[in-house]
């Protein structure tokens, strides 16, 4: 799968504030997109966002597998 920070990285978030998501994906896995309530939001790896509520934002990774099919996981969640 993969691992999912935000910068800045702290407990709460001010509405309007700029944060930064990034999305790195482990060895044998590829990046798909940012989601936010199962919505695709970004197919960027790095994703810029304004906070404007509480928002989960999920990080989704495949894995890698020639000649299989594809499968789909999620990473960790992060809420702002």
């Amino acid at each position: 799968m993969g691992e999912a920070k935000i910068d800045p990285d702290k407990a709460e978030y001010v509405k309007g504030e700029k944060v930064k998501a990034i999305a790195t994906a482990k060895e044998g896995y590829e990046f798909v997109n940012w989601t936010v309530a199962g919505q695709e939001v970004s197919t960027k790896t790095t994703y810029e966002l304004t906070v404007e509520k509480n928002t989960e934002l999920t990080a989704n990774f495949k894995a890698k597998a020639p000649g299989r099919r594809e499968v789909y996981s999620n990473s960790e969640s992060k809420r702002l």
